[in-house]
């Protein structure tokens, strides 16, 4: 895991695959069974960082623009709803996973 695009995308949280400290995100155009509540994750490759949930009408409203940077299995994310510290347990093109470092969230 050394190039960041690796990490970079548009990505939705797999609830479904929830485990304590640990979230998992499909690409958002990964065809996904329907689910209420999805969170949202934009990493561009700027380094700007976005995230947010689906409103009433379930179209995803993104918050206000973050940042983000790595530093080899870290990623950290100021701002936004995902701000925090992680360490990246697995990015590939079809699944991103981190683990909330202690602390942090």
């Amino acid at each position: 895991m050394d190039k960041d695009d690796q990490v970079c995308g548009d990505w939705v949280e797999l609830r479904e695959l929830a485990a304590p400290g640990r979230l998992t995100f499909a690409p958002i155009t990964a065809d996904l069974p329907p689910a209420r509540g999805r969170r949202r994750l934009v990493l561009d490759e700027g380094g700007m960082a976005a995230g947010g949930e689906p409103g009433a009408d379930d179209r995803y409203h993104l918050e206000d623009a973050a940042s983000w940077a790595r530093e080899g299995d870290r990623l950290t994310i100021t701002g936004g709803e995902f701000r925090g510290t992680y360490r990246i347990a697995e990015a590939g093109p079809e699944r991103l996973v981190l683990e909330v470092q202690p602390h942090d969230r």
